[in-house]
């Protein structure tokens, strides 16, 4: 096939094409029968032309460059998640799965386990590491600090974030938000020289996992994130300092092309927010953990779950994702074959 192969066909407007689609509808309704919205709101046409561009998509980049010269086009760390009972055996279970693949790890902590033990022979500078608190969050900052200053861990062998915000910890166990926000700050300062380790999260994915659509997700997750630039200004951490020291955290749903949308436009947002601000910020600046969502999966149909994780983790991908987490349905009940389901696979 060459170039010219195209060039007899003539230009057709949008109007033309809508037309000759009215024909081929044969009486139906054109708006009733192609026309339908996504998450109640947005209007999606059934195809779309040059013409509904009002103007230049500027191209935004979403990651850094590789910081080593020929190093792999693949911008994401695939994450599994631990629930561990017994510490040794949780280390041979995290050594395991890092040896298949994984290049990240997501360890679910009540802070009396022995982190020591569970991270045993992990080197900590070449995967991401993420916490997630079952507990108190004070037990867990302790934990880590605790593993820190015993190994002399430098802010250079530490990636990853602790998934855990002021107000998600206040939604999930009722807590005292002032008293949070007094962790938050502690935590900052505390974890400011690991500029690769985020000690607070912004949690978009708690919506996600309660019903809200991608709409509400965005504008209740950037409405959190107001009120704790309000919160932290007074214990005088700065605009600057907060998003320097927070990872954002998305889960996504079934519908392909929206979540990546959602996912692009959280990015942007969250920078127009910083500029409002006075902050200059780049979106590639911002540390996307992004995960399949709870919502959108069947304990009656389990194996088609796998299915409907597969294309969200695509929509994970394609939408900017740093870390994919792929989650089990069932959490720490959750099968073999679901817990390793990122690692069965190569990435594309």
């Amino acid at each position: 096939m060459t170039k010219e192969s195209f060039n007899n066909f003539l230009d057709v407007t949008k109007e033309e094409w809508v037309e000759q689609v009215k024909k081929d509808l044969k009486g139906k309704d054109f708006e009733q029968t192609l026309i339908h919205k996504v998450w109640n709101d947005v209007e999606v046409l059934p195809f779309y032309c040059s013409e509904d561009i009002s103007k230049p998509i500027p191209s935004i980049r979403f990651h850094e460059e590789a910081k080593l010269p020929g190093f792999s086009p693949r911008i994401w760390n695939n994450a599994v998640s631990f629930y561990p009972t017994d510490d040794k055996g949780c280390n041979q279970e995290i050594l395991s799965v890092l040896q298949q693949g994984a290049d990240a790890i997501i360890i679910h902590l009540r802070g009396t386990e022995n982190l020591h033990e569970i991270l045993k022979g992990v080197m900590t500078e070449f995967i991401h590491l993420y916490f997630v608190p079952l507990s108190s969050p004070r037990m867990l900052f302790n934990q880590i600090m605790d593993w820190i200053e015993s190994l002399h861990v430098k802010p250079g062998m530490l990636q990853g974030a602790i998934l855990w915000s002021p107000t998600s910890d206040l939604m999930k166990r009722n807590g005292d938000f002032q008293e949070n926000i007094k962790l938050g700050a502690e935590m900052i300062g505390k974890l400011s020289a690991f500029r690769d380790f985020y000690p607070m999260t912004l949690n978009f994915s708690m919506y996600e996992d309660s019903g809200a659509n991608g709409i509400q997700q965005s504008f209740l997750g950037l409405a959190e994130m107001v009120e704790m630039l309000d919160a932290f200004i007074k214990e005088a951490v700065s605009t600057a300092m907060l998003f320097d020291n927070m990872a954002v955290y998305c889960s996504v749903g079934e519908l392909f092309f929206p979540e990546i949308a959602k996912l692009k436009a959280i990015r942007i947002l969250l920078q127009e927010l910083a500029f409002n601000l006075g902050q200059e910020i780049s979106p590639a600046s911002l540390h996307f953990i992004i995960s399949s969502s709870t919502w959108s999966k069947s304990l009656m149909d389990q194996n088609s779950n796998l299915i409907r994780q597969t294309y969200e983790a695509m929509s994970a991908i394609f939408g900017g994702a740093d870390t994919l987490w792929v989650r089990p349905a069932l959490g720490e009940k959750a099968s073999e074959l679901e817990k390793e389901w990122p690692e069965m696979f190569p990435p594309f």
